[in-house]
C-alpha cells in the first residue's frame, strides 16, 4: 500500500525559508511605507540618559534629514531581526519554522509601538535586542552575560537598570552586584569623556520627575500616568473624579498588585526554567513598565518577547493564547487623540495601551499560577544530544 509522508526534508527547509523571507519582505515594505515621512506629531519629554549616544554620534558625518531617516529605519529593523532572532534561539524555535517564526515576524512587524519607536527614534528597539539576548543568556544559564546585557541596555535607556532586579528574584546577587558596578563603571568613564558642564540641566530635570511633572497626559502608559489622567485635574481632559487622595489611593493599590505578583515570581523562579523563566523575565519586564513613572508609548516594544512567549510556547493554556491575541490586537491600534466632547468611553479608549499592558501581566502571573510552563525545547534539545 502507497503512503504519502511529508517532505521534512531540505525541499521542506528551503520552501519554509522562501516563504519566512518573502514574508519579512513584504512586512518591513509595509512598514517603511508607514514609518517614513509618517506626518506624525512628535511628542517632547524630558529624560535622562548616559552620554552614549551623544558620544557615539558625534563622530559620525551629518547627514541630511531625508538620508537620516532611511538609515534610522534600516538601524531600527537590524535591530528587530536581531531580537527575532535571539528570541528564537533561547526558545528553541528552528529559523526554518515557518509557523512559528512567522507568528514572530508578524508580531513584531505589525505592532504599533514598533512603528512608533522608529517615528519617535527612542532607540527602544536596540533595547529589545539586548533584551532579547537576556533572554537567551538566561535560558542558558549565564547570569553574568544576562548582567552585561542589562547593563548594556541601560546605556541606552537608565531605567533599564531596574531589570537586575531580576537577578535578585533568580538569587543571583553576585552578578547582580556585577552587572550594577559595570553600569556605574561605563557610565563614569563616559561623563569623565564627555564632561560635567550639563549637571545643572540634569538636576533640573530630576526634580522635574520628582514632582511628577512628566506623569500627566495619554501619552504616559503607566500606572501614575493611568491614575493622573483619570483621578486628577489635567489638560487632557475632565478626569472622572478629581481627587488627588483617590489618585494616590488607586495608584497605591496598582503598586500593591505588582508586589504581589513579584512576590509570587519570588517563590518559583529560582527553579524556573525554560518557558517558565522567560516568563518570569516577562512578569518583571511587564511590572517594570507600569511601575515606571513616565511609560511611553513606544517602550511597550519591550513586551514583544512576552507576547512571542505566550503565542508560540506548546506550554502556554489555550485560554491564556487566545487572550493574548486579544490583548496583542488592541496594543497594535494606532490610538492618538480623544474627541473634543468626550464621553466616559471616549476618555478610557486613550489608556487602552494601559489597559491592554495591565491584562498582559494578569495572563503572565496566572500562567505562573498554574504553572503551566515545561522546560524549553533547547534543554530538550541539549538532552537528546547528549544521549
Amino acid at each position: 500500500m502507497l503512503s504519502i509522508e511529508p517532505d521534512s526534508g531540505p525541499l521542506t527547509r528551503w520552501r519554509n525559508g522562501l516563504l519566512l523571507t518573502l514574508l519579512a519582505w513584504l512586512l518591513i515594505n509595509s512598514l517603511y511605507a508607514q514609518a517614513i515621512n509618517p506626518g506624525h506629531q512628535f511628542v517632547s519629554s524630558a529624560e535622562v540618559h548616559p552620554p552614549l549616544v551623544a558620544l557615539a554620534m558625534r563622530h559620525l558625518p551629518r547627514l541630511p534629514r531625508e538620508q537620516a531617516d532611511h538609515l534610522w529605519f534600516c538601524f531600527g529593523i537590524a535591530a528587530l531581526l536581531a531580537a527575532m532572532g535571539l528570541f528564537c534561539l533561547a526558545a528553541g524555535i528552528p529559523l526554518h519554522d515557518a509557523p512559528a517564526v512567522g507568528i514572530v515576524m508578524i508580531v513584531g512587524f505589525h505592532f504599533f509601538p514598533t512603528l512608533l519607536d522608529i517615528w519617535e527614534t527612542h532607540l527602544t528597539l536596540p533595547v529589545l535586542t539586548l533584551i532579547c539576548a537576556a533572554y537567551y543568556f538566561d535560558t542558558t544559564d549565564h547570569p553574568y552575560r544576562l548582567a552585561t546585557c542589562i547593563a548594556a541596555a541601560a546605556l541606552l535607556k537608565t531605567w533599564v537598570l531596574a531589570l537586575m532586579l531580576y537577578l535578585l528574584i533568580r538569587r543571583r546577587p553576585v552578578a547582580f552586584v556585577y552587572g550594577t558596578g559595570l553600569f556605574g563603571g561605563i557610565v563614569a568613564a563616559m561623563f569623565a569623556e564627555a564632561g560635567w558642564r550639563d549637571r545643572d540641566a540634569i538636576v533640573a530635570v530630576l526634580n522635574q520627575w520628582r514632582s511628577l511633572q512628566f506623569v500627566e497626559g495619554f501619552a504616559n502608559q503607566s500606572i501614575l500616568g493611568f491614575c493622573r489622567v483619570h483621578f486628577s485635574a489635567n489638560s487632557d481632559m475632565a478626569p472622572w473624579i478629581a481627587s488627588d487622595a483617590i489618585m494616590y489611593t488607586a495608584a497605591g493599590f496598582g503598586f500593591l498588585g505588582l508586589l504581589g505578583g513579584l512576590w509570587l515570581v519570588c517563590r518559583r523562579a529560582p527553579k524556573a526554567r525554560g518557558d517558565q523563566a522567560r516568563l518570569v523575565f516577562g512578569l518583571t519586564m511587564v511590572s517594570l513598565l507600569l511601575a515606571l513613572p513616565v511609560c511611553s508609548r513606544s517602550y511597550l516594544v519591550l513586551l514583544l518577547p512576552v507576547l512571542w512567549t505566550l503565542l508560540t510556547s506548546e506550554a502556554v493554556p489555550i485560554a491564556a493564547r487566545g487572550w493574548t491575541v486579544i490583548i496583542y490586537a488592541v496594543l497594535t491600534r494606532s490610538i492618538h487623540s480623544i474627541p473634543e466632547n468626550p464621553t466616559a468611553w471616549d476618555s478610557v479608549v486613550p489608556s487602552a495601551y494601559f489597559i491592554g499592558t495591565a491584562a498582559l501581566w494578569l495572563v503572565l502571573v496566572n500562567a505562573l499560577r498554574r504553572g503551566a510552563a515545561r522546560p524549553s525545547a533547547v534543554a530538550a534539545w541539549s538532552l537528546r544530544a547528549a544521549v
